[in-house]
């Protein structure tokens, strides 16, 4: 058997980001800012003293169903003289990176796009390419979150 769990998103502002997506896809927190502690921290860090902070989301169907529609929000917390793969600055990306090889989206299907569209601007997020009718009948849009990562919502 093959499933697919969750989608891992590493952020710089781990608060921030849950509440985005908290706020515009109504997920519900199932894990709230706990540090991982495994043999895999320093490996993925690069030094054994960083700390790795971890929300775990789920969407309202996933919370219905008991698995998967999971987002893992990530937030690396480096030691002083260290710099973590969030410290380069804010990155929001123009619509021609979306197919840029080694970009990864994350896609959300909603009832209501235009709300979602709306909340997600109310809330920090940019719409890259507006809501687009599609010839199998549903309508799609791309965005970015606050921190720039890739949105799709199809409605």
């Amino acid at each position: 058997m093959i499933q697919m769990r969750h989608a891992g998103v590493y952020v710089r502002d781990l608060l921030r980001m849950q509440t985005f997506y908290r706020e515009v896809f109504h997920m519900h927190v199932i894990c709230d800012r706990e540090e991982l502690k495994n043999e895999l921290r320093g490996a993925l860090t690069g030094t054994p003293d960083a700390r790795i902070l971890m929300t775990k989301l789920i969407t309202p169907q996933g919370k219905v169903s008991g698995y998967g529609d999971m987002v893992e929000l990530l937030e690396v917390r480096s030691p002083a003289g260290h710099k973590s793969s969030g410290d380069a600055g804010e990155r929001i990306p123009p619509a021609a990176s979306i197919t840029a090889p080694g970009t990864m989206h994350l896609c959300f299907a909603v009832d209501d796009l235009a709300a979602t569209m709306s909340a997600l601007e109310r809330s920090g997020g940019r719409i890259l390419i507006p809501a687009t009718a599609l010839n199998n009948g549903r309508t799609c849009a791309f965005a970015a979150d606050p921190e720039g990562n890739i949105l799709e919502v199809i409605a």
